[in-house]
């Protein structure tokens, strides 16, 4: 798919993605980047980490199962912050 026909609301590479977990109220954000951009202080995890590579085509509004340390995890995607696509940023 051509860059400029993807839907805005749709997890991409360099996307600032907000989550919520479905069990608490917290809520994370972070930007998928590629791995030597990654900087946990600055909420950038690397495309290769397994929560990014689950959430890439997603949309928003989507609850995706994940496994942590601690079990099965379920977490949403509330907003799409940012995405390179609908900015017409197409060379990032």
């Amino acid at each position: 798919m051509e860059p400029e026909a993807r839907p805005p609301n749709v997890v991409t590479m360099n996307s600032i993605v907000k989550l919520s977990y479905s069990n608490n109220s917290k809520q994370v954000q972070f930007q998928i980047v590629y791995p030597e951009q990654a900087n946990f202080r600055e909420n950038k995890i690397s495309i290769f980490s397994p929560i990014a590579t689950a959430l890439v085509g997603y949309k928003v509004g989507d609850e995706i199962e994940w496994i942590v340390p601690a079990g099965l995890t379920k977490m949403k995607i509330e907003e799409i912050i940012y995405q390179p696509e609908a900015a017409g940023d197409y060379n990032l």
